[in-house]
């Protein structure tokens, strides 16, 4: 895709940073309270539309940047595509911090719980010590193992180990 785009020419590249400067200025999504809705689930209509197209940009912008740049007809439209981009990212840095705060509360509710939970499983395997989930300790286990073994009928076999070398 990016191959495509860089067969545009300048001319069409600069139709397209007027289109998406005059739709932000007639939208007011260059505002901050758009991007607080937008956070706060209220998209406007044709939001995915206005993504896709952000995202286009973008990919063009890569593309044409240097040629974008050192074109002094678009440096209005490249400067307000500027104002706009660090618009969006102070405020999506601020929405960031605000939810890492909230996050962070509940992260260590979490991690309280977990080291808990490993405190008691440490108390009860030194209560159980040496025994079992059963209950028995490893003498009992062995005297039962041993009763069993001698009350089976087994009868006796000698084992051969040989070595090819």
């Amino acid at each position: 895709m990016t191959r495509a785009l860089r067969k545009m020419s300048v001319e069409e590249v600069a139709v397209l940073l007027e289109w998406v400067c005059g739709e932000v200025k007639r939208s007011g999504r260059g505002s901050t309270s758009w991007l607080f809705d937008v956070v706060d689930g209220n998209e406007t209509e044709g939001e995915d539309h206005w993504s896709k197209t952000l995202d286009t940009l973008t990919i063009v912008l890569d593309a044409h940047l240097p040629s974008l740049i050192l074109n002094p007809t678009l440096l209005p439209q490249l400067q307000g595509l500027h104002a706009l981009i660090s618009t969006y990212v102070s405020t999506y840095r601020s929405v960031e911090t605000k939810a890492r705060g909230a996050i962070a509360g509940f992260q260590g509710m979490v991690e309280k719980d977990r080291k808990e939970r490993e405190e008691r499983e440490s108390r009860r395997s030194e209560i159980r010590g040496s025994r079992g989930k059963d209950g028995k300790s490893k003498k009992e286990h062995r005297r039962e193992w041993k009763k069993m073994v001698g009350e089976m009928d087994v009868g006796e076999y000698d084992i051969e180990v040989y070595k090819f070398t």
